[in-house]
């Protein structure tokens, strides 16, 4: 190990790795090109969330998931991971969630002709104008230590092609607002989502009804973790001073859109969420 970072800091002190003759003759590249250490998908989200101060927790949200803050020690949760963060001075906790986009393709494909994403999104907006009892589970690809699947509850014959779509929605919302509780501090702050999920107004709004928070969804969101993985090389090339210099150049000056909840559908969501947590929670 000593003789390992001998060689690194003596390399670095040297103007850094660079990428050798023979490499470049077998990858195409350009010969004496940096090679910089990069991150892994879990750090680059947090940068690309622009979460580089404690406790600042954000939602990553694509074909599965995860909720996640920066912590400066290791966070002791039975469903929690804590792992390096790119920032030296910070641990990342994380929580994942199997069940996030995927769930809203599953609704847009089973509940709609031809995958229209627009469509499905029209149908939610028409039963989220109404009140409606159906719950669902949204477990169809497991979850944590759950063995059960997903499941429809409440339905009647007066059950509505709109009011599954609703419920698909609102079930999704609900277990990630299970999971903020697990890890975020009840009902304060902003959350800010990034991935291809993200891009969906409805649940987003949804989201925000339902955990009583803003949400922030940033411009070109799906592809925030891409700018996170960039972040090592800013730094290391002397682009950029630091972690928190890369967000506030190229994170933070990005136009975002805010959903802020609405108080009228509170007292509704607590009560569906109580449910919720009752068949969640049933053994």
């Amino acid at each position: 190990m000593r003789n390992c970072r001998r060689f690194y800091n003596q390399r670095k002190r040297q103007g850094g790795f660079r990428l050798s003759a023979n490499a470049a003759e077998i990858t195409g590249l350009q010969a004496g090109i940096p090679v910089l250490c990069g991150s892994g998908d879990a750090g680059a989200s947090t940068i690309g969330a622009g979460a580089v101060t404690e406790g600042q927790g954000y939602l990553h949200l694509g074909t599965t998931g995860w909720v996640a803050i920066p912590a400066k020690r290791f966070v002791s949760h039975p469903s929690a991971f804590t792992l390096a963060h790119l920032p030296k001075h910070l641990l990342i906790a994380v929580i994942p969630l199997l069940n996030g986009g995927n769930i809203y393709e599953w609704g847009v494909q089973t509940f709609t002709d031809n995958e229209d994403y627009e469509g499905f999104e029209r149908m939610v907006k028409e039963s989220l104008s109404k009140k409606g009892d159906v719950l669902f589970l949204p477990y169809l690809y497991g979850e944590r230590d759950r063995e059960e699947g997903g499941a429809f509850i409440s339905i009647t014959a007066r059950t509505t092609k709109e009011d599954f779509t609703r419920a698909i929605v609102e079930g999704l919302c609900y277990s990630i607002k299970q999971i903020c509780d697990e890890l975020l501090s009840p009902n304060e702050g902003d959350i800010t989502i990034i991935g291809g999920t993200s891009r969906s107004t409805v649940l987003c709004q949804c989201l925000a009804d339902v955990l009583g928070r803003q949400i922030n969804v940033p411009k070109n969101s799906h592809v925030l973790t891409a700018y996170g993985a960039l972040a090592p090389a800013f730094i290391a090339l002397g682009w950029s001073q630091s972690y928190n210099h890369f967000v506030r150049d190229y994170i933070n000056k990005k136009k975002h859109v805010h959903f802020k909840p609405d108080v009228s559908k509170r007292e509704y969501h607590i009560e569906q969420y109580k449910r919720y947590i009752k068949y969640v929670e049933r053994k």
